[in-house]
């Protein structure tokens, strides 16, 4: 079975285009407003309480590390592990630790006045997610898109390299934070076979049968 993990301020809803694709049965996952922690207990317990059988954990955006965090708790049940224009910190960093430094400053100073978090105004959320969407799904992604839990880029993650070998769906046209050069250098930390798609940062969404192809390739 897929595990599906969403970014920040997201949800499982992101992932609706690529299930009818997939040649498995999918978990979407809502990740909860919590910190890194918290948030890999959430998973293994809807893991534990719907899968039975072995998992290919798919994380995208800001959850790369928490899957990678959850694929080293769930061991030997792990059969695939797929990053989808994500960032992997190193173990025992934080996202926001592999951002340049203005950028970096400039996060955590936004969670340092605003320690609930905070949705960006839609003209950003637009730009930076939406680059490749119409009209239409783009006010649909701005509507639907929440606050991003601030646990979620400041605190480490630690995780090991799974059994398996990593696939990193690299996003050639991502015009977020994630760029396709940090896309890169993730991808090479994780020693990970590289899918390009020439997509924004929501291929899920602009080319779901494109990215269904590259998970089932990596199952």
């Amino acid at each position: 079975m897929y595990v599906l993990l969403h970014g920040a301020g997201l949800g499982s809803w992101i992932w609706e285009a690529v299930l009818p694709h997939l040649d498995r049965p999918a978990l979407a996952i809502d990740l909860p407003h919590l910190g890194v922690e918290a948030s890999v207990e959430h998973v293994l317990r809807k893991i534990e309480a719907t899968v039975a059988d072995g998992v290919v954990i798919v994380g995208h955006s800001v959850s790369g590390g928490l899957a990678m965090a959850v694929a080293e708790r769930l061991g030997d049940r792990v059969e695939g592990v797929v990053m989808v224009g994500a960032i992997v910190p190193e173990s025992g960093q934080a996202y926001v630790d592999t951002l340049p430094w203005s950028s970096r400053t400039l996060l955590r100073l936004l969670y340092l006045f605003k320690p609930e978090g905070t949705k960006p105004p839609a003209g950003v959320l637009a730009k930076a997610l939406c680059n490749d969407l119409d009209a239409d799904t783009t006010r649909a992604v701005v509507a639907r898109s929440g606050i991003a839990a601030p646990g979620l880029f400041l605190d480490p993650v630690r995780w090991t390299p799974p059994r398996v070998h990593p696939v990193y769906v690299k996003l050639t046209d991502d015009q977020s934070d994630v760029t396709p050069a940090l896309q890169e250098r993730v991808a090479a930390r994780l020693n990970a076979r590289v899918v390009e798609l020439d997509s924004g940062h929501l291929p899920m969404m602009s080319q779901p049968m494109s990215l269904a192809a590259a998970l089932n390739s990596a199952a």
